[in-house]
C-alpha cells in the first residue's frame, strides 16, 4: 500500500498493519492523520519568541489538543474540502468507538460498520487504472497520488477504511511538503 510516511514510526506500523487487528488499525491510524493535521497548523500559524503558545495550544487538554479540534480547524482554514472533512469526522468516530466501547473488535461492529460504510472518499478517488504522466497538470497528478493505491477489493471494511486512510494521509502528506509529486 502506497501510504505516504513522514517518521520511521509510520514505515513500521504499515509495514506490519495487515498483522494487526482492527482495533489497532482504528486507533493508530488516526493519531497518524493527527500528527500530520497538527504539523500542517501549527506551519500556518505563527509561535511567540519563546516558543511556548503553539506548545501550549496543542498540548493534550490545549485548545487544539483534540483531533476533533484539528479536524475541525484544518477545515475552517481550507486544508481541505468537505468530502475529506466529513470522512475525518467519520474517522475520529471511528476511534472514539474503539477506544471506549470494550466490544468494538472490529469493523462489522456497530456502530464502526455504519461510519465505514458511509465513507466518500473511495468513490471520489477510485483506484487509478490508467494515467498519461507526460500531459498531467499539477492537480491531475495530486488526483493520480489520490487513487494510487494497492488495495484491490473495497467490499471488506478494513480495506475500505485503509483506503480512506490512505487518501486523507497521502492529501495532508502533500499539503505538509513531506510528499512529492510525481514528475509530469
Amino acid at each position: 500500500m502506497p501510504f505516504a510516511v513522514i517518521e520511521e514510526d509510520e514505515k513500521v506500523f504499515f509495514n506490519e498493519q495487515s498483522l494487526l487487528p482492527d482495533r489497532v488499525i482504528g486507533i493508530v491510524i488516526p493519531s497518524l492523520v493527527d500528527r500530520r493535521l497538527a504539523l500542517i497548523i501549527q506551519g500556518c500559524w505563527h509561535d511567540t519568541a519563546k516558543g511556548d503558545l503553539l506548545s501550549e495550544l496543542f498540548r493534550d487538554g490545549g485548545a487544539l489538543g483534540s483531533l476533533q479540534t484539528r479536524v475541525q480547524v484544518g477545515f475552517a482554514i481550507g486544508l481541505y474540502g468537505e468530502d475529506i472533512f466529513a470522512d475525518l469526522k467519520r474517522i475520529v468516530k471511528i476511534r472514539n468507538a474503539y477506544a471506549h466501547q470494550p466490544g468494538a473488535r472490529d469493523f462489522k461492529t456497530q456502530p464502526i460498520c455504519d461510519f465505514t460504510r458511509d465513507f466518500v472518499l473511495p468513490e471520489r478517488h477510485p483506484k487509478e487504472t490508467s494515467a498519461t504522466p507526460e500531459t498531467d497538470t499539477r492537480e491531475q497528478r495530486i488526483e493520480r497520488l489520490m487513487r494510487a493505491s494497492g488495495l484491490i477489493d473495497l467490499k471488506p471494511l478494513r480495506h475500505r477504511y485503509l483506503r480512506t486512510t490512505e487518501i486523507i494521509l497521502t492529501w495532508l502528506s502533500i499539503k505538509s511538503g513531506h510528499f512529492d509529486l510525481p514528475p509530469p
